[in-house]
């Protein structure tokens, strides 16, 4: 009951800072890149603080090691594929002024991506892992998510928005999951990061048949890893068992 207080916190913490964030933006109607996420800036900077001086929680995080390079690439291949077919179905990126595009890809990845992985990907996971790996898995994104919802207020129309929210769970459901099979979290950072920067960037708006081609792979990536983890938690049981 504990773990899931703190997890219900820490929703709270981000839904909190979002809708603070979301408010500033319609007040002020600002269009800049920076700008538009400046209520999230003191909470990525205490996240960063507090893994700069907590080794126990940036080792229990895994931020960057991983047992096998060769392993993560292969892992990252359909991240990868996803991040293509989003370019493609988005006409490419509206580049413009690169200043504009830097600033862009380095607040969706060291500002809103950042505080996402490590608040679902990371720390739920690791305040759950005891209640069971798949309910943290599980549990984190729905949690990532219900986050979504908040487009709502903003404005977007259900239909969007439920998809938006489909779109979240699955692609919460593979990152949970690459987390749980060891992989570091700057894997999904990156990927996070870059996806939110495509979608920004847009040089239009994407057919919905690249959005569900998108929902598939997700889908069956998940089905994939969640096999992958359970074979790997019955190895470990048996070899427990023998030792």
């Amino acid at each position: 009951m504990k773990q899931f207080l703190k997890v219900i916190g820490l929703e709270f913490l981000v839904l909190a800072f979002f809708i603070v964030n979301g408010a500033y933006v319609s007040i002020t109607s600002t269009n800049d890149p920076f700008l538009s996420y400046l209520g999230l800036v003191p909470f990525a900077l205490m996240l960063y603080g507090f893994l700069l001086f907590s080794k126990k929680s940036r080792t229990a995080l895994n931020l960057f090691s991983t047992r096998s390079v060769k392993e993560t690439l292969l892992y990252s291949m359909p991240l990868l594929i996803i991040l293509i077919i989003l370019y493609i179905g988005n006409g490419g990126l509206s580049l413009g002024d690169y200043s504009n595009v830097i600033l862009v890809m380095i607040t969706n990845i060291l500002i809103i991506a950042f505080i996402e992985e490590v608040i679902y990907r990371g720390f739920m996971i690791s305040v759950l892992r005891e209640n069971g790996i798949i309910l943290a898995v599980t549990v984190s994104s729905l949690l990532f998510a219900i986050t979504h919802s908040l487009q709502l207020l903003g404005g977007q129309d259900l239909l969007s928005t439920i998809i938006q929210i489909s779109y979240a769970f699955s692609t919460g459901m593979v990152l949970a999951l690459l987390i749980a099979l060891g992989q570091p979290l700057i894997v999904t950072i990156l990927f996070h990061g870059i996806n939110n920067t495509f979608i920004v960037l847009a040089s239009k708006d994407g057919d919905d048949i690249f959005t569900f081609v998108i929902l598939a792979i997700l889908v069956t990536y998940s089905i994939f890893l969640y096999k992958k983890l359970k074979s790997s938690q019955q190895h470990n049981h048996i070899y427990s068992l023998e030792n």
